[in-house]
C-alpha cells in the first residue's frame, strides 16, 4: 500500500456517548424494528442486552464465526431463524 502513511495520519479518535440496549424503552409493536449490530467482537454482549419481552423483528449481526456460532444458538433459542448472509447475518423473529 503506497499511501498507508497518509491513511494512518488521517485516523482520528472521537468520543461518543454509549447507550445500552437495555436503557432504550422498546414498544410492544416491534414488528418492523430492525437492529443492526457491528461492534467489533462484542455482538453477543449487545444481543444479551435486548429486552426480550419486546424483541426486534429483524437482527443483522456481523459474525465471522461458522453457522453454529454462539450468536446463532442464542438467537435461535429466542425464537429467531437465520435468513441469509455469510458475515452480516440476517435473523428474523418467528413472530415477524
Amino acid at each position: 500500500m503506497r499511501n498507508i502513511d497518509h491513511y494512518v495520519e488521517s485516523i482520528i479518535s472521537v468520543d461518543v456517548e454509549i447507550i445500552r440496549l437495555s436503557d432504550i424503552e422498546m414498544s410492544g409493536q416491534n414488528d418492523n424494528l430492525f437492529l443492526n449490530i457491528d461492534v467489533q467482537g462484542f455482538e453477543l454482549d449487545v444481543i444479551r442486552g435486548i429486552d426480550w419481552s419486546h424483541p426486534p423483528a429483524y437482527i443483522v449481526v456481523e459474525d465471522y464465526l461458522n453457522e453454529a456460532s454462539p450468536i446463532d444458538k442464542y438467537l435461535i433459542a429466542r425464537g429467531y431463524f437465520y435468513l441469509c448472509g455469510r458475515v452480516d447475518k440476517v435473523y428474523v423473529h418467528a413472530s415477524g
